[in-house]
């Protein structure tokens, strides 16, 4: 489609890159539903980008399970508490020391939701590959 616009590639529905003309009616059950569309991109990159180094430094991908929700409020308070500081960057990972607070942030969340760590719920002891996350 040489030559042609960004609203024509749009009108060309259902092959163009845009919503115009995409069907608007029609019958979708998701009110009350979370609209992940409402988190910016960018937030969730950097999530995942901290994820991708924490994945390569303690290998497996589900370890932050096993950590408990105060452990990720300390580390949480710590990367805020060196950016505050105006280090802007983890020296170790090289990543923004607030995107490895989001990262924590996430964790927490992710806790709470799934009662993993619930006030009055075991937690598991501090072992030599939990310290010094976060």
């Amino acid at each position: 489609m040489s030559g042609t616009t960004f609203e024509d590639k749009q009108q060309a529905w259902p092959g163009g890159c845009g919503l115009v003309g995409w069907p608007t009616e029609g019958i979708k059950h998701d009110g009350g539903k979370v609209r992940l569309s409402l988190v910016p991109q960018q937030g969730i990159e950097a999530v995942a980008k901290v994820r991708m180094y924490g994945v390569t430094k303690y290998t497996d991908p589900n370890s932050w399970k096993g950590v408990s929700v105060e452990r990720y409020l300390d580390a949480c308070l710590r990367h805020i508490g060196a950016h505050i500081k105006g280090e802007e960057c983890d020296p170790e990972s090289g990543l923004p020391h607030l995107d490895h607070a989001a990262c924590n942030l996430a964790f927490i969340a992710a806790l709470r939701d799934s009662h993993e760590n619930a006030p009055g719920s075991h937690v598991p002891p501090q072992t030599d590959n939990d310290k010094g996350k976060g």
